[in-house]
């Protein structure tokens, strides 16, 4: 039987080589997943080591804008995720390319949301910069686009409307 080659295996014992091989397959899967975990908590905490720090009337703002390479949008939102559980004031913007599409994940930390500059209003004006739209909540939103070869555009946009937005602006 062409099974129990594959498997090198007796006929009879093809239902338990199989069984075993997808018992193995699983742990293997569960392992990665461990790793991409960590992984992706270790990549937050880099991000928040090399933020940009802007200065503000209380203790600052730390903004971290990159495009991150080999991830998909699943890791972008754990790293996300992540960096929103720190105590600090955060504005992230993380760009990822994935299958010829331009994907932007946006997050402001809640207390620095505001009616004029939350995740919403700079998502809406940076998507059209990679040929996309986006929208979200306050605090969290996405944008997808066609311009993949443009997310450092983004990213330069998002940089250049925190430093205006936050310089003209006191943080209550």
């Amino acid at each position: 039987d062409h099974s129990a080659q594959l498997l090198q295996t007796t006929t009879h014992q093809v239902p338990y080589k199989i069984k075993q091989l997808s018992e193995k397959l699983g742990e293997a899967q569960s392992q990665l997943a461990q790793y991409h975990k960590q992984e992706n908590k270790e990549i937050a905490k880099a991000l928040l080591e090399r933020a940009t720090h802007i200065p503000t009337a209380g203790a600052g703002i730390k903004l971290i804008a990159e495009v991150m390479e080999n991830k998909s949008l699943e890791d972008l939102r754990v790293i996300i995720d992540h960096l929103r559980n720190s105590d600090e004031a955060i504005i992230t913007l993380l760009a990822v390319a994935t299958e010829g599409k331009a994907n932007l994940i946006l997050m402001m930390t809640p207390k620095l949301c505001r009616d004029d500059l939350n995740a919403i209003t700079l998502i809406k004006e940076i998507a059209p910069l990679i040929e996309g739209s986006g929208g979200g909540r306050k605090d969290l939103a996405q944008a997808g686009g066609k311009r993949p070869d443009k997310l450092n555009d983004a990213l330069a946009q998002f940089s250049t409307l925190i430093n205006k937005g936050f310089k003209t602006t006191p943080i209550k």
